[in-house]
């Protein structure tokens, strides 16, 4: 069974919907709770850089906030938290072609994403390509973030194949090592930019999501 799998923030879509759909979070939370937008952010982007999974980074900034929130307006804020990313969600031009494309051509696709899994599903919605998606893996899943392995090994699992039969696809060096440590061979998108330093350890470097599901499709067919 083969199998392209993609990264989601940076790859399929833009990574100012993150920050927008984080912007209009925390105006909820002002508006509805008074909080300070800007030390909400900073919060949240603390927990985010100490490694923190993405769920508990968000549950954890809320809670640092607002201490004396119960479990059912937490949940509030989590599901608000998804609609905004969907709502803020900025395709790459090519996003839905390259799914279908490897969705068509290899038969399976599974994204591997840091975000929390109703982000990623939600986002993936309003892509309009969550029904060709075989698996989605969190690093809330597994408990660790990328570079690990683990959420592409598990990728794998789910779809009962192995190494051999998989490309991943991503924008960044965590995407790059996370495959080549769990032996999936890694097509880095480089649209612009600074060299990242991990791009002697891809199969290929690309420009474009399209250049690399068209690369990941001829390495998986052999052509």
């Amino acid at each position: 069974m083969r199998v392209v799998i993609l990264d989601l923030f940076g790859t399929l879509v833009k990574p100012e919907s993150d920050k927008l759909a984080h912007q209009e979070l925390a105006e909820y939370l002002n508006k509805k709770y008074g909080i300070d937008k800007q030390a909400f952010l900073s919060l949240y982007d603390k927990y985010e850089a100490m490694g923190v999974l993405p769920g508990t980074a968000l549950t954890k900034a809320i809670n640092g906030l607002l201490p004396d929130l119960g479990k059912d307006e937490i949940e509030d804020i989590l599901r608000k938290h998804a609609e905004f990313h969907a709502a803020f969600t900025i395709p790459y031009e090519d996003a839905e072609k390259a799914v279908l494309t490897a969705k068509e051509k290899v038969g399976h696709v599974a994204v591997v994403t840091d975000a929390e899994r109703e982000v990623a599903e939600s986002v993936l919605a309003s892509l309009g390509v969550l029904s060709l998606i075989d698996v989605i893996v969190t690093s809330d899943d597994v408990g660790e973030r990328k570079p690990s392995p683990k959420p592409f090994r598990r990728a794998l699992e789910l779809l009962g194949t192995s190494p051999d039969n998989a490309v991943s696809i991503g924008d960044s060096c965590k995407d790059v090592d996370g495959s080549r440590s769990a032996g999936i061979r890694a097509i880095l998108v480089k649209r612009s930019g600074p060299e990242l330093g991990c791009e002697g350890r891809a199969s290929a470097v690309v420009a474009s999501l399209m250049e690399a599901v068209e690369k990941a499709v001829n390495l998986l067919l052999g052509q």
